[in-house]
Order: C-alpha cells, then structure tokens, then sequence
C-alpha cells in the first residue's frame, strides 16, 4: 500500500513532535516512514513542504528544504544563511508530503509540531 497506508493513518498528522535549533547554525532532521506492512515507503514523484511559523496558518518566517535520499526517509535541512534570518523563540513546524496522484499527508502537522529556535552564541 505504501504512502496510501500513510494518508490513512495522517489524520490530522502523523506525529507530534519538538524539535530545537540555532539560529545560524545548519538544521537537518529525518523521518523514517513505514507503510501498514512494515516496508518502506516509496517516495517516488513526490514532494514536501516544511514551514516554521509563529502560529498555525501564519506566514512562514522559514522554509527548509525537504528531500527523499533514500526509500522510506523524509529529510529536512536548512542553511546557517537561512537559520540566522530566525528571531530567536518558539514557532510551529510542519511537514506535508503530496504523492504524484495529488494525495497530501502532514507529516508532522502545526500545532503538534513545535519548535524552538535558540540564540546563535558569539
């Protein structure tokens, strides 16, 4: 089933999570994702989005890069060029995922996704 599994089980997210980073200091986190058989999932012609926003629906003050660098994982990264431009303080992220079908799963949906941005020390 694949990422069909995976949109069954997103409702509204998959996961809550907290995460944590400096701000001009590079982010990178990953998600191993498996389908209802245990296989990983097959990410094949689909693509991510991630936003790190003051509150559910806001602008994103952030954008990080979201790549498939092998089946079944989801990776996030940001540069310390695009870190720095963060004010320090806690923010909601999100990660969405959309199969070549058009089928959309929140990986790690706002509101149950926070993240909190430390000040880069001198």
């Amino acid at each position: 089933m694949g990422f069909d599994d995976l949109v069954a089980e997103a409702m509204p997210f998959l996961a809550t999570e907290e995460l944590s980073g400096t701000a001009g200091a590079s982010w990178e986190w990953s998600y191993e994702l498996t389908d209802n058989d245990g296989a990983l999932v097959d990410f094949t012609g689909c693509t991510g989005t991630c936003t790190l926003a003051t509150a559910a629906g806001a602008t994103p003050v952030l954008t990080p890069t979201v790549t498939f660098p092998s089946p079944g994982v989801v990776k996030v990264t940001a540069t310390p060029t695009q870190t720095a431009a963060v004010t320090p303080g806690r923010y909601l992220h999100e990660v969405e995922l959309v199969n070549a079908a058009s089928r959309k799963i929140k990986v790690v949906g706002a509101g149950g996704g926070r993240f909190v941005v430390k000040q880069e020390v001198a």
